[in-house]
């Protein structure tokens, strides 16, 4: 008398086996598949949104500000278009060119992705030379030393926003100028991108985000970024409003090291080539 696992039909065996081979290698892609996409927290290195600040002072020698060439005046106001206290460019207190910056205590780390976004709004009855960007301390003009987004007057096209990274790679034509960008409240970013080594500005004027070129940067070249810059020109007509400058890190993914995936995938290889065997 057959016994009832010797009336298994050899085929029925061979697919059996397959299946179980199939859900192992499906259960170890899974593995592996969610170590490379768990996304990792962001880190805020710094914030600043104005509401501790008098109406009317001057962020400079508050709150980590410090001058930084020429004038240092940059004031706070109560938004005109943005709907809390801001950098105001609009109501300026002196004629000449006013720089101040916010040193992070910390040069960027070029293993991660590290951003610097904002909130603007620029009227388009005037606006002259207002810059806000990462820089370098050592560096006393922080225009000179980083990557920056400059309130544009007279690029090809009309009024718009000019993102410029030659500072940093030392590439001068690296730069663009968007038209566009007045009259409504607008959020940009500057991305500094240390796992595909390269930096870039994201800006959406109403539209949705959007992104400039990308442009060649070196590990070297991201470390030395350690402040905040922005910078008021009013030598000519208003500025923008500034508002909720912010830098944060963060990398896209957590990708594990080869050898800690063959690790995870080997033994449930193994364990499917048993089970085929069987």
């Amino acid at each position: 008398m057959f016994s009832q696992t010797s009336c298994i039909n050899p085929r029925a065996r061979f697919l059996s086996g397959r299946r179980r081979t199939i859900e192992l290698a499906v259960a170890a892609s899974a593995i592996a598949a969610s170590l490379v996409a768990t996304p990792v927290a962001a880190t805020t290195l710094f914030q600043e949104n104005f509401e501790v600040y008098a109406v009317g002072s001057t962020v400079t020698g508050q709150g980590g500000w410090v001058p930084d060439y020429v004038n240092s005046t940059l004031n706070v106001g109560n938004g005109t278009f943005l709907p809390t206290k801001v950098l105001n460019g609009l109501a300026p207190t002196n004629g000449g060119q006013n720089f101040s910056t916010r040193p992070l205590g910390l040069g960027l780390d070029p293993n991660l992705i590290t951003t610097l976004s904002f909130d603007a709004y620029a009227t388009s009855g005037g606006a002259h030379n207002a810059l806000i960007g990462l820089a370098e301390t050592t560096i006393l003009n922080f225009a000179e030393s980083g990557p920056y987004w400059q309130l544009d007057l007279s690029g090809p096209g009309g009024r718009g926003w000019r993102f410029y990274a030659g500072n940093l790679n030392g590439t001068p034509g690296d730069f663009i100028h968007l038209v566009g960008g007045y009259n409504t409240p607008v959020k940009m970013s500057i991305v500094i991108d240390g796992v595909a080594n390269g930096v870039y500005g994201v800006y959406d004027f109403g539209g949705g985000p959007l992104q400039t070129p990308h442009y060649a940067v070196t590990d070297a070249q991201i470390a030395t970024l350690n402040e905040v810059g922005v910078e008021f020109d009013f030598r000519g007509t208003l500025g923008p409003e500034l508002d909720n400058p912010r830098v944060f890190d963060n990398v896209s993914a957590v990708v594990p090291e080869p050898g800690s995936a063959l690790l995870v995938a080997a033994p449930l290889g193994l364990l499917g080539f048993n089970r085929r065997r069987s």
